[in-house]
């Protein structure tokens, strides 16, 4: 089978040749330098850096928003997914340039008014550059106003398209090249800092739900601009959760999410196509309405967060296909390559058989991870999900 015919067989509760391998984000140094591939730290330099070159920031704003750029952007990412033996890969379409502001000189925001800051980390033993979420860009004294002047975003620029096409011609058969949305819950508090937004969904509801649905029509709309591409599978990253539990009550995020990921379902879905939802966190309260909203996959069952991929298998496998779920912290980070392989081996056991299944970490490869045991996962994950899954 090629990748597509891979994932979508099991996307669609069905055995394939073998258990997808599920591209996701890498940090880990280690991983980066053996494959010979360049990260985020790179990008997090070039604009930690730039911004000491006069008319840099315009230099920048300007050449984010060609299509051209964006053609580049698409076939790295393409070429990045390929490289890493993955079944899946991320096209980028959104979280781009088409706006973009430097609050500071140690700051970015971008198009959703997302702020970041310049720091360094240390990624096993190796120090990167690396660009921190640092609150919303609509933090102000006025967060309205912050809002209206910031203006809507273009589901119609023409970078999306651009990133789009080029990421999937570079892929070719070899990886299945899903689009990027952004969930309107992350997309929204994530302008704002969460402080501010929770207040605001207090003192000022009706604007806040101004901005959701704002979020919500701009995810249909490149949604559909994707669709009318050939796109048929999505990732749509919300996370919805904290450790202990969801970010909002299950009433308000019926009430106030729900209603826009079920739009962007039915838009998908009115195509045939399938939605998986990104959501760290713990979400176990929400897993009916997210069932009910239509969502096809979930990912990344963060173990680490009291998500159980065996009990959520039992509950919801005919419903949900799983995305995940080993833990980039207790067994990729502090485990050794044998742990990594035990526990690999017994998703294959119980949660691969019927379907319905894709290997993944449980949140992504983190700067923590090493390298020995990133390659015992995907060494597992090829060694045991071959169908029919026969483990002894």
């Amino acid at each position: 089978m090629d990748s597509k015919t891979r994932v979508l067989t099991a996307l669609n509760h069905e055995e394939p040749d073998r258990v997808p391998l599920f591209g996701e984000g890498i940090d880990s140094a280690p991983v980066l330098k053996k494959y010979g591939i360049r990260g985020m730290s790179s990008l997090a330099g070039t604009l930690k850096w730039g911004r000491f070159i006069i008319g840099f920031r315009k230099i920048f704003a300007w050449m984010a928003r060609r299509p051209t750029t964006m053609k580049l952007v698409g076939k790295a990412f393409a070429q990045f997914f390929r490289k890493m033996g993955y079944d899946t890969g991320i096209a980028p379409i959104v979280l781009s340039f088409t706006k973009i502001a430097f609050p500071s000189a140690k700051e970015y925001a971008d198009e959703y008014g997302r702020k970041f800051i310049f720091s360094k980390i240390d990624s096993v033993g190796k120090e990167v550059d690396i660009a921190f979420y640092n609150g919303g860009y609509f933090d102000t004294d006025d967060p309205e106003a912050s809002y209206e002047k910031w203006g809507l975003l273009d589901p119609d620029h023409p970078t999306r398209a651009a990133a789009y096409v080029a990421a999937v011609k570079e892929a070719r058969d070899d990886v299945y090249m899903l689009p990027n949305l952004v969930g309107v819950l992350e997309g929204s508090w994530e302008s704002f800092g969460f402080s501010t937004f929770t207040k605001l969904l207090y003192t000022r509801p009706q604007f806040i739900e101004r901005v959701i649905r704002d979020r919500g029509d701009f995810s249909v709309a490149v949604a559909e601009n994707m669709l009318n591409l050939g796109a048929e599978t999505f990732i749509i990253f919300d996370d919805a959760g904290h450790k202990n539990g969801p970010f909002l009550s299950p009433q308000q995020y019926e009430k106030l999410i729900i209603p826009q990921i079920k739009r962007v379902c039915d838009k998908i879905h009115s195509y045939n196509g399938k939605l998986i939802l990104h959501s760290c966190g713990n979400i176990n309260q929400l897993l009916d309405l997210i069932v009910k909203a239509g969502v096809d996959a979930l990912n990344p069952l963060e173990p680490g967060s009291g998500m159980d991929i065996f009990q959520i298998k039992r509950d919801y496998g005919d419903k949900l296909c799983l995305v995940g779920n080993v833990d980039p912290i207790s067994l990729l980070t502090h485990g050794t390559p044998d742990m990594v392989d035990a526990y690999v081996k017994r998703l294959m056991q119980e949660v691969a058989p019927g379907g319905g299944f894709m290997l993944a970490s449980g949140h992504t490869i983190t700067y923590s991870v090493t390298l020995e045991n990133y390659e015992a996962m995907m060494a597992a994950g090829r060694k045991y999900g071959k169908y029919p899954i026969q483990i002894e």
